[in-house]
């Protein structure tokens, strides 16, 4: 059995000396690239330690109620409700704004709480889904969801449901394409979206009914 040697196919100046140059060039990168990756993961680790270490007191109103709580200044918005409040309705998907799992309301707003800082409360009227529910009983926006079959998983549903409330406080009548534009940063991937759509279209006509 004949052997092929390695700078076999190779035309100069890639025989074996230049292969093996290129292989070991190819190894000190790539260690480099380690070193380099664990340096810039120190330094950011010390960055977050000492962003953290410093303590901001908060003071601002939540479905209605008057809360003062102490946040490190380099959590979420989306922290503080969840761990610090105990608003769990308010649900973490992505972390980076894509999924809408935990919109809420600022200031009249539609806001991804994952990209909000927890000192940035200060002072803002936040509602969550928690807040959404009346003294006679449920919204008629979760009254519609219910009824259309719209919740699967259950995930989704918060944000949808915040996504809709600030919708309706722009937009009392909106159209479908308005409320297929409205959502579609919340992501759900159990219903297809139709069953969410219908109840949506519903809640509207519920809510001009209950104004007439």
């Amino acid at each position: 059995m004949e052997l092929v040697p390695l700078s076999a196919g190779l035309n100069p100046p890639y025989g074996m000396v230049n292969f093996i140059e290129l292989h070991l060039t190819a190894q000190v990168e790539n260690i480099f690239a380690q070193v380099e990756h664990k340096l810039v993961y120190k330094i950011l680790k010390k960055i977050e330690m000492k962003i953290s270490s410093h303590i901001v007191p908060i003071r601002f109103t939540i479905n209605g109620k008057d809360v003062e709580v102490e946040v490190e200044a380099g959590e979420t918005a989306l922290y503080t409700i969840r761990e610090r409040l105990g608003f769990k309705g308010t649900k973490e998907g992505c972390g980076i704004g894509e999924c809408g799992a935990c919109t809420l309301m600022v200031d009249g707003k539609a806001v991804n709480a994952c990209l909000m800082l927890g000192a940035q409360l200060d002072g803002r009227d936040i509602l969550t889904v928690e807040g959404l529910e009346l003294p006679t009983g449920l919204n008629p926006i979760q009254e519609a969801f219910l009824d259309h079959h719209a919740v699967q998983c259950g995930f989704c549903t918060p944000g949808i449901l915040m996504s809709t409330h600030a919708l309706f406080n722009e937009n009392p009548n909106p159209s479908r394409k308005d409320i297929v534009e409205e959502i579609s940063g919340n992501l759900c991937r159990c219903t297809g979206y139709e069953h969410i759509v219908s109840a949506i279209e519903d809640a509207v006509n519920r809510l001009s009914k209950e104004k007439t």
